[in-house]
């Protein structure tokens, strides 16, 4: 491990040269500095990801899975449930497995103290 005073290709090639095998692939972001490594002898595929208006028009991304799990710490911490009520949300007790027969059942909590009753159509 080496630590660079800069990310220029100067820099940077020499350090791979001396430390990679000649032929190798690598895989990198799209930095500029990177351009120069197929001279160097290197198999050098870059992972571009798009812009998020291309994304938007169906660009596939680099990290599909990435994105998803940083969206997915967005919207918890923005507090949602992603579409689902807390009525739908099963609340447990602690130490009770979903088949253990002798937890007691959910509790349903209404949020009026009315009682929950639809009108009947005929």
């Amino acid at each position: 491990m080496n630590v660079i005073p800069d990310f220029k290709a100067s820099t940077i090639i020499p350090l791979l040269t001396r430390n990679i095998a000649p032929g190798s692939t690598i895989y990198t972001d799209g930095l500029k500095s990177f351009e120069g490594l197929k001279e160097a002898g290197f198999q050098h595929i870059a992972r571009i990801q798009p812009l998020r208006s291309e994304l938007r028009k169906g660009a596939k991304s680099a990290v599909p899975l990435a994105d998803r799990a940083i969206g997915n710490l967005q919207q918890w911490l923005i507090g949602t449930h992603h579409g689902v009520s807390k009525g739908q949300l099963q609340l447990r007790q602690p130490g009770c497995s979903r088949f253990a027969a002798s937890c007691p059942a959910p509790v349903r909590r209404s949020r009026s103290s009315a009682p929950n009753r639809l009108p009947k159509r005929f």
